[in-house]
């Protein structure tokens, strides 16, 4: 097997393990976040939002509406 058919089928097992509730090291879950009400609270428009983070005003368009 090739070096990226294993770190697939290790990345595989690990989500598997995760999913029935085992821990697996150095696995680490990402919570959504919700980009318009971080937005709200900081008081910046999109186009400032877009501005402070690097992002165009498309993107953080389509970032509150995922």
């Amino acid at each position: 097997m090739t070096k990226l058919g294993s770190r697939m089928t290790l990345s595989a097992q690990e989500a598997a393990a995760y999913a029935a509730g085992d821990v697996a090291e150095g696995f680490v879950v990402h919570n959504p976040v919700d980009v318009m009400a971080l937005r709200a609270k900081l008081g910046l428009s999109q186009p400032e939002t877009a501005a402070r983070y690097g992002l165009s005003a498309g993107t953080t368009e389509d970032l509150e509406d995922s």
